[in-house]
């Protein structure tokens, strides 16, 4: 009997907090490696597609505004503190901020970093007139509506929160585009050199 199966199982948040710092920590290396030069020393973008704060402006007014960050990596707040912004950056995992940390001593841009769950933020309530995150935290966790109620939590009364997530179906739409592109390329004899796409890289796709 072929016992080679897919299990799932529930698990409680301690569970899930322990796996995913120890993911993190150990992916920190290889994500900022592959990931760092597109996000920058000093800079705020919001998603793979290279939206820039700078430009959506999203975050609204920044001049003296204190600013949450969570799930933050390598701190995208830097920036943030450049537009006069008072941030403060969170993440779960030590071997991010030691990437934040290092990002600043480069950049001479520092903020405070916090190392902590989005699931129990160390925080008063309404200590803050702004949270976000750039796909930190909230697609990590079992109940995102939990990260949602901290949130609210720490905001002021007609504080923003804003977030950015992947749509449920664009790394499916990428897949098949790029299984289809390895499939006539396979026609033709080969890849040629040609890139398929981010998707064939990070999934280990290959002809």
């Amino acid at each position: 009997m072929d016992d080679n199966r897919v299990l799932r199982r529930r698990v409680g948040d301690a569970e899930a907090r322990r796996a995913n710092r120890r993911w993190w920590d150990t992916d920190a290396d290889d994500y900022q490696a592959e990931h760092g030069h597109f996000l920058g020393e000093v800079d705020f973008v919001w998603c793979p597609e290279g939206l820039h704060e700078a430009d959506a402006r999203l975050l609204g007014d920044l001049a003296g505004r204190r600013i949450l960050e969570l799930g933050c990596g390598a701190a995208a707040a830097r920036w943030l503190a450049t537009q006069g912004a008072r941030p403060v950056a969170l993440d779960l995992s030590a071997g991010m901020l030691r990437h934040a940390a290092q990002s600043a001593d480069r950049s001479g841009v520092r903020v405070p970093l916090v190392q902590a769950d989005a699931l129990a933020l160390p925080f008063a309530d309404a200590a803050f007139d702004t949270v976000c995150t750039a796909f930190g935290a909230i697609p990590f966790v079992a109940d995102s509506a939990a990260v949602m109620r901290e949130a609210a939590r720490v905001l002021r009364p007609g504080g923003r929160w804003v977030f950015s997530v992947t749509h449920p179906i664009r790394w499916v739409i990428l897949l098949v585009l790029t299984y289809d592109a390895v499939k006539r390329s396979r026609k033709l004899g080969g890849l040629h050199g040609r890139r398929v796409g981010r998707v064939s890289h990070r999934y280990k796709i290959h002809a």
